[in-house]
């Protein structure tokens, strides 16, 4: 039997129904528990010396995300399986570390075909590492950037004035672990469309060892870590 026929997550699927049906805070820390614990099935395509193409899901609004099927049952529902399409197994870390080296990704969907859960970076950020308070945590540091990207900062502008929809943003420096990485905080209804687009089209001006993180503002994180700045962008009322 192929590795790939042994992956189940039945623990994780029972939580991902009660977090549908009557989600509490209880449910939701016991999914990014068992959601860190997990193996996952994502589609790709096998290259030439073993590299792999992922296959990516695209919704109706061009917005791309990984999917992450539970098990082999799931993954057949997929319906851009094709003869070259074969099911590799990742970790949730790998996952999260595709995440972060692809900005044009929204986030994963998790059996987009059954279960359809949609996860943020945003939420993908909670269980990769919980962080009520980052600024509490002894290696973490936030502030304005040192090396502040003023192209990439007035290109935001530019397009977050014909955006509507758009509020306010920020953008801050984390320090973490001697890791440096920005911060853009956007207050939006449309964070999805908006996110995007900036990867699409405004993230290419900022350096290429730049490590950047889009997060909505009208959540707890978002909220916490921009108090005591800010905004660079306003709309006008």
């Amino acid at each position: 039997m192929h590795k790939q026929n042994l992956i189940e997550n039945n623990k994780l699927l029972e939580i991902v129904k009660s977090l549908k049906e009557k989600h509490s805070n209880q449910v939701e820390t016991d999914f990014h528990k068992y959601m860190q614990k997990s193996n996952f099935l994502l589609p790709a395509i096998i290259k030439e010396n073993n590299k792999i193409s992922i296959v990516k899901i695209i919704d109706e609004k061009g917005i791309e995300y990984l999917p992450a099927f539970t098990d082999w049952k799931n993954f057949q529902l997929n319906v851009d399986n094709t003869k070259e399409v074969q099911s590799v197994i990742f970790s949730f870390k790998e996952f999260f570390n595709i995440l972060e080296s692809d900005l044009s990704l929204f986030g994963i969907v998790i059996n987009p075909y059954s279960d359809n859960l949609v996860l943020s970076r945003e939420n993908l950020n909670f269980s990769e590492e919980p962080q009520d308070d980052i600024r509490k945590g002894d290696q973490v540091s936030l502030g304005v950037p040192k090396d502040y990207p003023y192209l990439f900062v007035e290109k935001c502008i530019d397009f977050f004035k014909k955006d509507n929809s758009v509020r306010s943003a920020f953008l801050l420096q984390m320090v973490k672990k001697n890791q440096i990485s920005l911060l853009l905080v956007i207050e939006t209804e449309n964070i999805e469309a908006v996110f995007s687009q900036l990867s699409k089209h405004i993230v290419k001006f900022l350096d290429d060892e730049k490590i950047l993180d889009i997060i909505p503002l009208d959540t707890p994180l978002g909220r916490n870590i921009t108090e005591q700045y800010a905004p660079f962008f306003e709309c006008e009322k």
